[in-house]
């Protein structure tokens, strides 16, 4: 079994995909415009393979104009990757006067990471 792995066996989380890139299927992303910005809210797993929608999603939230603001309270696991892009977005809204805002349960899987790495200051996680 472990030298199957070991070969280049990928697991295979149905029809969703980005790219090349499969998603799994309990990942969500949607956007949703207000009156001060984009509203992106996420559910599922946030790593390496769902890394890059949540960096197109910031994109075109920025294209978009106005803040964002990034809800994670329905994330049940965040990677470092994710918190890269995170890190990234919230710089280009400082270099453009803008605020990235990340708000997440206390105590949930963001959180958590944030604490753990120092960076809760950074990404104004409430």
């Amino acid at each position: 079994m472990r030298g199957d792995r070991c070969r280049g066996h990928r697991p295979s989380y149905g029809a969703d995909s980005v790219g090349s890139v499969t998603l799994p299927p309990a990942f969500g992303l949607s956007a949703r415009a207000t009156e001060w910005g984009t509203v992106l809210a996420v559910r599922g797993e946030l790593d390496l393979a769902t890394a890059p929608a949540l960096s197109r999603a910031l994109d075109e939230a920025w294209a978009a104009g106005g803040d964002v603001r990034v809800d994670l309270h329905a994330t049940t696991f965040v990677e470092s990757t994710v918190l890269r892009v995170l890190l990234r977005g919230a710089d280009r809204a400082r270099a453009a006067g803008r605020r990235l805002e990340v708000v997440c349960a206390r105590g949930g899987a963001p959180a958590r990471l944030f604490a753990l790495t120092g960076t809760e200051h950074l990404l104004a996680a409430a």
